[in-house]
């Protein structure tokens, strides 16, 4: 990462008010635009992010949702878990160590490579 791109990027006040206010990623912002100019998120709502990571979206799509909707993200890249969202994906632990595929087999289990866990 280049020391010009860091400066610039540190001096940028959607960065800065992302991270004072909690979220994930300054995209998020974005999505609190298209929700006020179109509503496309009701209360209830399911909604499915694909390419969820770090998860700013999700943040704010819980925000919209509410306890009576669901969110669940998807990614290849380890996304940290989120509370009131349920995050699958592929990562890697810091060995580099291929963890293998997460995919939901029912209400609160998912199959991870060869291991299965349920919540």
């Amino acid at each position: 990462m280049s020391k010009r791109w860091y400066q610039e990027n540190k001096r940028d006040p959607w960065r800065r008010d992302a991270k004072s206010k909690g979220y994930r990623a300054r995209s998020a912002y974005k999505l609190k635009q298209i929700q006020e100019k179109f509503g496309i998120l009701r209360k209830g709502d399911a909604v499915l992010d694909i390419g969820c990571h770090p998860g700013g979206w999700i943040q704010v799509a819980i925000e919209e949702v509410g306890e009576s909707g669901a969110v669940i993200g998807v990614d290849l890249l380890a996304t940290s878990p989120i509370e009131g969202a349920t995050i699958f994906g592929r990562g890697h632990h810091r060995g580099g160590h291929d963890r293998g595929n997460c995919w939901p087999l029912g209400e609160s289990e998912t199959e991870c490579g060869n291991q299965r866990h349920i919540a």
